[in-house]
């Protein structure tokens, strides 16, 4: 097991930028809670005290994964336990797949660029915002402040969405002039430094803890906590990463290296960490425990 020297050397906590609902709900989607059924909340309580997460934070964690609708209350007693809500359900376990899946396949890349142009005037500027945020999550980077594009093949999601929200926009597939004969680079528009600040601080995060996994050297609880950290900033880097063609990344892109590495841990801790999590389950709900299953790439 790992020794208070490694311990010391490698201290493991909940990212900053990882709230304790969204830890809960990494975690009800991992262990797939989904299908086990119904989970008592003094076993969650339980569970996020791991993490150094108090009772009342876990409590407060798990009202407000609630009021979103993810989870359900269910009451049997004086017991208070939580399901997943069935709206949306299939969607939030096709969002963790596509968290896990990230990196893994690069089709092939027809050299076009979703290119999207909007004019939204004075009088309306408040759409102006909201129309730039649903370009953020698909992932498109301001050219101009009038022009943004992204590699991949959105223009007909686009065109939607301005159509829902009301938007004077054009969405089009188009190639651009090399910037060495003064065309505008798209690749510039996209925070690529700001990105490999995120792999780098994976590798230098979780790298350490490699030979300790494959060792079998990580204790049930370290493990737990670890396992959720891995895929908790795995996820952190998916929403972020553009996730370019390769023709338009550096020869050092460390896209490939930090997802091996996200992959073997995650799979490497998955029956030790799930160990841990029966462990605190079972007291409150024994069946419940025997039930849980860990997710797989």
């Amino acid at each position: 097991m790992t020794t208070t020297e490694e311990l010391a050397q490698l201290a493991i906590s909940v990212p900053e930028t990882v709230s304790s609902q969204n830890m809960l709900v990494t975690l009800l989607a991992d262990f797939d809670f989904a299908h086990a059924g119904p989970v008592p909340s003094a076993a969650v309580v339980d569970v996020l005290g791991d993490f150094g997460i108090t009772s009342a934070g876990a409590r407060i964690a798990l009202s407000r994964v609630a009021r979103t609708g993810r989870l359900e209350q269910v009451r049997n007693g004086r017991q208070t336990s939580y399901t997943f809500g069935s709206s949306g359900l299939d969607e939030r376990e096709q969002r963790l797949r596509t968290y896990v899946n990230f990196g893994a396949k690069r089709p092939a890349w027809d050299g076009l660029w979703t290119v999207v142009t909007f004019s939204i005037p004075e009088e309306v500027r408040g759409l102006r915002p909201k129309l730039r945020r649903e370009l953020e999550r698909l992932l498109f980077a301001p050219l101009t402040d009038a022009v943004w594009v992204q590699p991949a093949d959105h223009a007909s999601r686009v065109i939607a969405i301005g159509e829902e929200l009301g938007v004077n926009l054009a969405a089009m597939r188009a190639t651009f002039d090399s910037p060495e004969r003064g065309g505008l680079d798209p690749v510039a528009a996209f925070p690529l430094a700001d990105v490999r600040t995120l792999y780098d601080h994976y590798r230098k995060t979780f790298d350490p803890w490699l030979p300790l996994v494959r060792d079998n050297k990580v204790d049930a609880h370290i493990a737990l906590v670890l396992r959720a950290n891995v895929l908790a900033s795995w996820r952190n880097i998916a929403r972020t990463d553009p996730d370019l063609p390769r023709e338009l990344l550096p020869d050092d892109w460390p896209q490939d290296v930090v997802r091996e590495l996200f992959i073997e841990l995650w799979e490497g801790l998955g029956p030790i960490a799930l160990q841990r999590m029966r462990e605190l389950i079972s007291p409150h709900d024994a069946e419940l425990a025997s039930r849980l299953r860990v997710r797989r790439s």
